[in-house]
Order: structure tokens, then sequence, then C-alpha cells
């Protein structure tokens, strides 16, 4: 795996590469994670470092995975990213039981969402509370807590946000988000597919 290489230096400063499970591969990457989200600010942001061990997190999470069956999280990305946007732009997509989409679009809302926030100091520390949830509904109603706070800057009739959160919120299957953090973080930080078309306007049309 190319990220492998590319990163297995970095990712022997966070433990004994050759003595890890899933589980502790997880604990201790989500961690680290989590603390760069607390401590990101615009004077000293946090962006690369969040995005190079979330690289490191879902390239190496087949590695750690003894499930043989289960898809290489790598290579799902652009098929999620793919499956959003015709989801967004009405492509004749429908709701799916998958929960890796569940987690990649609602990552996506979430982006949405946080933009939306009119503080002077945003960052993405405001991800937090949402990295952290452990079932869909905790995050469900966490996404719909902060779509009332920030309604009032979201037009609506231009269906790709509609589209995209009717999928999400419509979502009810009982899984532990736990495992699919990397995806929920992944939908966050790729091309936002709700702006698209006319990123100049930021279009939600």
């Amino acid at each position: 795996d190319i990220y492998f290489h590319k990163y297995k230096n970095d990712f022997n400063n966070f433990f004994n590469f050759t003595s890890i499970t899933l589980k502790k591969f997880n604990g201790i990457v989500f961690d680290s994670i989590l603390n760069d989200l607390r401590n990101d600010n615009k004077n000293k942001p946090k962006i690369d470092e969040i995005k190079k061990k979330l690289n490191i997190w879902i390239s190496l999470y087949s590695y750690f995975n003894k499930n043989e069956n289960e898809e290489n999280m790598a290579s799902k990305i652009p098929e999620l990213l793919e499956k959003c946007r015709k989801v967004a732009n009405n492509d004749g997509e429908h709701h799916s039981n998958d929960p890796k989409e569940f987690a990649f679009m609602a990552g996506q809302i979430i982006y949405f969402l946080l933009d939306k926030n009119e503080s002077a100091n945003k960052t993405h520390a405001l991800l937090e509370p949402f990295f952290q949830k452990t079932s869909v509904d905790q995050l469900r109603r966490a996404i719909e807590n902060t779509f009332n706070a920030h309604k009032h800057a979201i037009d609506f009739g231009k269906g790709r946000f509609e589209r995209l959160a009717k999928e999400v919120l419509a979502y009810d299957d009982d899984i532990n988000l736990k495992d699919l953090q990397p995806m929920l973080l992944a939908g966050y930080f790729a091309e936002p597919v709700i702006y698209e078309k006319k990123k100049d306007k930021l279009s939600n049309e």
C-alpha cells in the first residue's frame, strides 16, 4: 500500500508497529486526532496533522483488520464520494443501509452545517462533539441541533443539502459508530459535493 510506505516512519512514532491490534490502532489514532481537533486554532491550525493521521488510519485499517471479507477502506473512499455526489444531485440514487455511506454522508452534512457557523473564531475544533458520538441516534440528534442553530443561514428549495440530510437523518440501523469514525472524517474533509458546481457562490442547487 502506497500510504503504508509513505507514513510508516510517522506511524512508528505512535506505537510499536509490529504488536498492535485493530482496537488499539483505532484507539491510538482516534485519541491523537481528537487531541488535534481540541487544539485546532487560527494561530496554530492542525488541519495538516489531522489529514495526515486520517490517511494513516484509512490506509492501514485493513492491515490490522483480520476480516478478509471486508472491503479495503482506502479503496472505498472514491466510491463513497461518487455515491454522495449522485444522491446530492438526485441522479437516480436512493436510501442505502450501508453504514459506510451513512458515515461519509454525515461527514459531508456536518461540514456544511459547521461552515454556516458565524463565529469569528471558527475552527475544526467544532467537529469534536460529532466525532465522539458512538451511536446513530446520538449523531442524528447532534446534526439536528446544529441545523436548528444555523437554519437561518441555509437556503431551502435548493435540494443538494436537503437530499443528503434526508439520507443521513433517515438512517436508523443500530451500529457502533466507533468503527466508522474514519469514514465520518473522510466525508468531512473530502470535497464538499454540496458546493461543487458553483464554488464561487457556494451553490446548494
